[in-house]
């Protein structure tokens, strides 16, 4: 581990020692606006045929989640579901944006949605929903460790939390303690994330896509 990584890692866990629970009402409220992303894949070679992501509702009929989550699917066979629906739905892909690795979803009809909140400090706490490993419409709660952080290969600057996510939570949201969307989960650091630590695309990065689309 290099001395950066340890440096985030520490001071993840300084915060974290002092942070209490999220309250209820705010897991329930960002689940209300959280989704699970069904894709079908583009390959007809007899390999997996379907592939699970997470998104949250930005706007009525507006999902956003990662472009990473479409590398190698079908845009044209995308179906949503929220927690409190019986069956999915189609959606399309509006915008994609790679390199901040952002996407952004069309549904067909209206739905609670997220408001965004202001770029969070180091030390706030902070709550991810997702749907991993087929477990739906999971929430883990953290901390933000970093703010600012870069990816070699992306644009976006990325914030380092404590919030735990796996495989299937991509493009869920962060949320602060009020339910805002603060971030979106687009990657893990260590083996199917049991680092414990998470790297969320900022929301600033996100105003910055979602600009003149709602």
């Amino acid at each position: 581990m290099n001395y950066q990584a340890l440096r985030i890692v520490l001071s993840a866990l300084l915060f974290h020692s002092q942070y209490a629970m999220m309250p209820v009402k705010t897991a329930k409220k960002a689940l209300a606006v959280s989704v699970l992303l069904h894709m079908k894949s583009a390959k007809k070679d007899g390999g997996r045929s379907y592939s699970e992501c997470s998104g949250t509702y930005v706007a009525p009929t507006l999902i956003l989640t990662a472009a990473h989550c479409f590398v190698g699917m079908d845009q044209e066979f995308t179906w949503a579901r929220g927690i409190d629906d019986s069956v999915g739905y189609p959606v399309h892909v509006v915008r994609l944006w790679a390199s901040r690795d952002l996407a952004l979803l069309e549904a067909p009809y209206t739905h609670p949605y997220a408001r965004l909140g202001p770029m969070p400090r180091q030390g706030d706490a902070v709550l991810n929903v997702g749907s991993p490993f087929n477990f739906e419409f999971v929430v883990s709660e953290g901390v933000v460790g970093m703010v600012g952080m870069r990816i070699r290969g992306f644009t976006s600057r990325y914030l380092v939390t404590t919030a735990m996510i796996n495989p299937g939570s991509s493009g869920g949201g962060a949320f602060d303690s009020k339910g805002r969307l603060i971030g979106v989960n687009t990657m893990l650091v260590g083996f199917l994330g049991w680092s414990g630590i998470s790297l969320a695309v900022s929301v600033d990065d996100v105003r910055v896509f979602l600009a003149g689309a709602i």
